[in-house]
């Protein structure tokens, strides 16, 4: 069992980006709070919002997307490890692995292998 336990263990700190604050085993939240704008890149990052506004409380808000009809609008976000988990609009708990995050970038890798990009405002 402890065995089991550490190689998960490694496997976390493995998915995690190498610039990643880490406090107690746990990313950081507060390097994910804050105002983020998505920059331009893969055709398939158009179904996300331009703008998310995420507190360190674990809600987000992303003004405008419920009518441009994006992924996520509103909701609550986990973060586990190295991976960032958002409620999407039909209130499922969407899984993106964090490829990195500094200098005020954040790349989101989705399950299809779509690469989200967005720089902090």
């Amino acid at each position: 069992m402890i065995l089991a336990v550490a190689a998960s263990a490694a496997t976390v700190f493995a998915s995690a980006p190498a610039e990643a604050h880490w406090r107690g085993h746990v990313m950081d939240r507060d390097l994910l709070s804050g105002v983020w704008v998505r920059s331009a890149g893969e055709a398939c990052a158009e179904a996300y919002p331009e703008r998310i506004e995420m507190q360190d409380l674990g809600i987000y808000a992303a003004p405008g997307a419920v009518d441009a009809g994006k992924l996520w609008h509103s909701g609550d976000w986990e973060l586990e490890g190295g991976v960032l988990k958002m409620q999407a609009a039909n209130d499922a708990m969407l899984p993106y692995r964090i490829a990195a995050l500094s200098g005020g970038e954040m790349v989101l890798l989705d399950a299809d292998g779509c690469r989200i990009v967005y720089r902090k405002a």
